[in-house]
């Protein structure tokens, strides 16, 4: 037995905070310089419409996170969410499966404030050809000493970045609108909305695919369970609010990319091919060199976003051993309930472990670290994603009367992962993409090997949750 400070966490993060970690769980500024390239080469000039489709998904597996993390707020998220409502070894294979995403997305900001920082230094001439490698090594260093400071500072800190970067952006869209002249392009925003003739329904929903992983993270703030002064309230009203504000913000400023960057001759060709969308933006409507200010923006929320997932991965490394090895110290907070540091010394590492394997074993690009650990990532996260969506349909099915009109919603969220799942599974890719779901399957199948082969796991487990029920 271990005593209940070993046990516990400080509850001292405040609403604030709580939407921090939620906001720099989805890195925006990130997302939005990439993501939206991916969909054009699907649905043309509609990739507002991907966003708002998306946002209408992501709103509905958000609803199911805020349900259950009223009824249990935990540090474990989804493996305390589905091991409650399915079963004990349905929930160790997803808070397992979600731990493995967040290692993954640790390795893909870690890169891009790599590629970003590079860009930066090289642009502004601090350092002509700088090197992506010392540069991520650098950054790794910095998410550590922030990552040690008391949870609450850290989460305030990763508002304030997010929020100001997501505003930047909002007021690029304006300086974009502003300036533009729709009518002689030959582009209306109907065209932004409404698929031009010859882009089948399946395109959309495949980009569709594409624009939900966009939002992937949002659930960080779900481990805040026992760091939030007021979970029950608090986490719930993160998780939908910025999911809301988030998909809202992003059909506004994809709108603002597309007629921004498209070319009246070649179409969107030249919003495929921009090195950065933002940048691009930037230096064509704002003034030279206010691309250079996205690009920091860019890196500011690689490094947010490194620090969210640094605490999510903490307390979700927390949960596990809590149930499985309490008397180790990883297991066992310090006296004033903050995370112990091996916990936190390990997440901030694991990410530059990642970019190392890819640049040194792999003798891949920045790049490729970006794009492997993101794929990767993607595909773990939609695990716990269905998981969780099931536990909470399950849920919603005991209730009562009117109640039970609820498990509409995880419905209609499984069969939104379930989709998104398999187009980014099949057809296989080439190259390391076609390498990416065995692994992906591989990490899943020692979840599931443990528990049958480690009976005592699951009574360890069982009674770990007993007791965390008991303490909330």
């Amino acid at each position: 037995m271990t005593d209940s400070s070993s046990r516990s966490l400080t509850r001292t993060v405040g609403l604030v905070g709580v939407i921090g970690v939620s906001i720099a769980g989805m890195a925006p500024t990130l997302a939005m310089n990439l993501n939206p390239q991916q969909l054009a080469s699907h649905v043309g000039s509609a990739v507002p419409l991907v966003f708002a489709l998306a946002t209408v998904a992501v709103l509905l597996i958000a609803w199911c996170f805020a349900r259950l993390s009223r009824v249990y707020p935990t540090s474990g998220s989804v493996y305390r969410f589905v091991g409650e409502t399915l079963g004990v070894r349905t929930g160790v294979v997803s808070g397992w499966s979600m731990l493995g995403a967040y290692f993954c997305f640790t390795g893909l900001v870690l890169s891009g404030f790599a590629i970003f920082m590079s860009s930066l230094l090289d642009a502004t001439g601090i350092w002509s050809g700088a090197n992506a490698d010392v540069i991520a090594i650098c950054g790794t260093a910095l998410v550590l000493v922030l990552s040690l400071a008391p949870v609450h500072r850290v989460t305030v800190v990763l508002l304030l970045v997010e929020v100001v970067s997501v505003l930047a952006m909002l007021v690029l869209a304006v300086f974009v609108f502003a300036q533009v002249d729709l009518g002689s392009m030959g582009l209306g925003a109907v065209d932004l909305f409404v698929p031009s003739d010859g882009i089948p329904f399946s395109e959309v929903a495949l980009a569709m695919s594409f624009g939900l992983l966009s939002f992937a993270g949002f659930e960080q703030v779900a481990t805040l369970g026992e760091d939030a002064i007021d979970p029950r309230r608090q986490i719930p009203i993160a998780l939908i609010g910025t999911t809301f504000f988030a998909g809202l913000a992003f059909v506004i400023i994809t709108a603002a990319e597309v007629v921004g960057i498209y070319d009246t001759k070649g179409g969107m060709s030249a919003f495929a091919n921009a090195p950065g969308l933002l940048q691009t933006l930037g230096d064509r409507y704002v003034s030279d060199g206010a691309g250079d200010v996205f690009a920091a923006f860019a890196v500011a929320s690689a490094l947010a976003g490194a620090l969210g997932l640094t605490v999510a991965s903490t307390r979700l490394i927390f949960a596990f051993a809590r149930d499985l090895t309490p008397t180790r110290a990883i297991a066992k907070t310090s006296a004033r309930g903050e995370m112990p540091r091996i916990g936190i010394v390990f997440c901030a590492l694991i990410g530059l472990v990642e970019y190392g394997f890819v640049r040194v074993v792999c003798g891949g690009t920045p790049d490729d670290s970006f794009f492997w650990w993101s794929t990767a990532g993607a595909l773990l996260i939609l695990v716990p994603y269905m998981l969780m969506s099931i536990g909470a349909g399950t849920m919603f099915a005991r209730l009562k009367g009117i109640g039970r009109l609820e498990t509409i919603i995880p419905i209609l969220a499984v069969a939104v992962i379930a989709y998104t799942l398999t187009v980014n599974v099949f057809p296989l890719g080439e190259g390391a993409y076609r390498v990416i779901p065995f692994l992906v399957m591989a990490w899943i199948a020692v979840a599931i090997v443990a528990t049958i082969v480690w009976p005592s796991l699951l009574q360890r487990v069982h009674y770990g949750l007993l007791g965390n029920q008991a303490d909330s």
